[in-house]
Formats: structure tokens, sequence, C-alpha cells
């Protein structure tokens, strides 16, 4: 279970950035990372020129498009590779605070999909076809006090009930787990034992 009120909402994405854009929101709860980071850092992973945080953007879809095409690649599947993977800042920090499963099929995982969310600090992302050649991922989770959301980057719409009842049969997902961090042995101290400590 997560919070609703701390997904953040100030964002829209820009054209062909859903499967980024989703997973950006997932690392923001949980780490405070600035959404358009994660468009830079694709670039730098990828050695791709930008100027600024929208000309990322713009190039990430372009690039993400590309590669799923010429590698055969269902679209988290390449942002798995990225959260494992990569060494830039955006997603080092991200797999130390939480952790990514691909699921190929959602629909038969629906029920264990479910009780994660519920029962673990969890967020998903997911895909629903539109039309008959493209899709769009959004982010689903379960509240605390107000059961299961799903939230899309497209207009910054958080809105309560099941996705998978609400937009037809889902595609591939991603589901991220929190890990568990240990605080710094500093934190664990009382005032006294921290001054006693450095000095």
């Amino acid at each position: 279970m997560v919070d609703n009120s701390k997904i953040y909402r100030g964002y829209r994405q820009k054209e062909k950035s859903c499967v980024l854009a989703s997973y950006a929101i997932v690392s923001n709860y949980f780490t405070g990372l600035p959404i358009i980071g994660f468009f830079e850092d694709y670039c730098r992973h990828y050695q791709i020129g930008f100027t600024n945080g929208d000309e990322a953007e713009e190039k990430y879809g372009e690039h993400f498009q590309h590669e799923l095409f010429s590698r055969d690649l269902q679209g988290y599947q390449l942002t798995l590779e990225l959260h494992n993977n990569s060494r830039q800042k955006s997603f080092k920090v991200s797999r130390k605070y939480f952790h990514a499963e691909f699921i190929s099929n959602s629909t038969p995982n629906k029920d264990y999909i479910i009780k994660k969310l519920k029962t673990k600090k969890a967020l998903l992302n997911i895909t629903f076809p539109i039309g008959s050649r493209t899709c769009h991922s959004i982010t689903m989770g379960w509240d605390y006090s107000k059961g299961i959301f799903y939230y899309d980057t497209v207009n910054g719409d958080l809105s309560f009930g099941n996705p998978f009842d609400l937009f037809g049969q889902p595609r591939d997902s991603m589901l991220y787990t929190r890990l568990f961090i240990m605080p710094l042995v500093s934190s664990l101290l009382s005032p006294i034992q921290t001054k006693k400590a450095s000095s």
C-alpha cells in the first residue's frame, strides 16, 4: 500500500514518452528524484546529445521506439535493462530503493499483482492498447485508505478504480516493490552519542 497524495502530479508527458514517464513517477514516489532527470539520464546512457530536459524527452521518444522495434522488445523490458544496469544517477539511485519485476502478460497475473499492491509498498506500471497499433502506460497503486487507483501522465489525473476492469485487456506490466534501506548509523544514535562519535 502507498499514499496516493504523494504521487507527483505536476508533470505532463510529451508524445511517446509514457513508458519512461511512468517509471519516473514511481521512482519519484520512492526517491524524490525529479521526473525530467530520467529523460536526461536516458540520453546520457545512450550518448544522445541534448540541450535541456524538454529536448531530452523528445529525443527519448524517438530513440525508444527505434530500440523496441529493432530489438523486438516490449517497452518495460527496455526500462528493466536501464533499471538494473545503467550507470546514470537516476537509475542507480532507483535500484537501491525499489525492485523491478517484469510481467509479460498482465491478465493471468492479475490476482498476484493486486495482492502485491495491497500488501507491500509497491506500485505498478501497466500498458493498455489504444487502437490496434499502439498502447499507453499508466501507474497503478493501492492507497492506504481509498483502495486501488491509477495515475495518467498525459493529463496528470489520479482516479480511483481498477484499470483491469476499466480499460480492456492489458499487455505487459512492471511491478515495483520498495526495498528496505538500512538507515545511517548516526541516525540511530542519540544527540549526545552523535556528538561523541564526531569529536
